[in-house]
């Protein structure tokens, strides 16, 4: 923490945390605790600027800082949290979907004939093969009803599986044009 500058100088050309710390301290008061290290955890910065002792210190030109301060390690935390549990990708999402509600139930069956269980394994490998975009319209295809994929389904129905017919409204709503736009 960067506790007193005795020039501007000194606190342009230093700041650990970029631009926007540095602005914004020539023009604030030297308080203690509003200036990031970049060797801090954020999650330690976070707990000092929401401290009591530091909210109550807080004069009227302070609060830009921060702010920023805030902002700064909420962004370090949002990156380290996705370095650690990455967002999936547009693909996994659809095949996770189809995973619970229509391939596991089948590959996890004990009930399941090798056949369908073949058939699944099949029908993810290709699904596999496709981007997103393509992953949506093998679905749409398969519901339409190709040759290979009339008689399948007639065969999870009447094994009792949940089939991609049956998860049809929930897949419309869930893997649209608009989500496909925002993650593809």
């Amino acid at each position: 923490w960067i506790e007193h500058r005795s020039s501007k100088a000194d606190v342009a050309g230093s700041s650990p945390a970029g631009g926007i710390f540095s602005e914004l301290y020539l023009g604030t008061s030297k308080m203690a605790g509003l200036y990031p290290d970049l060797n801090e955890d954020p999650a330690e910065l976070l707990s000092r600027l929401r401290s009591r002792y530091v909210r109550e210190q807080l004069k009227p030109r302070d609060i830009p800082i921060y702010d920023a301060g805030v902002a700064w390690a909420n962004a370090q935390l949002e990156r380290q949290d996705e370095a650690v549990n990455p967002k999936p990708s547009p693909e996994q999402t659809i095949l996770q979907f189809l995973a619970e509600h229509v391939f596991e139930p089948v590959l996890n069956s004990e009930t399941a004939t090798a056949d369908l269980k073949s058939g699944v394994r099949m029908t993810r490998m290709r699904l596999e093969g496709h981007d997103a975009a393509g992953m949506i319209q093998y679905f749409w295809s398969a519901v339409i009803g190709t040759e290979k994929s009339v008689g399948f389904a007639a065969k999870m129905k009447q094994a009792g599986f949940t089939r991609f017919e049956e998860v049809i409204d929930e897949f419309r709503e869930r893997f649209n044009d608009q989500w496909l736009r925002q993650n593809a």
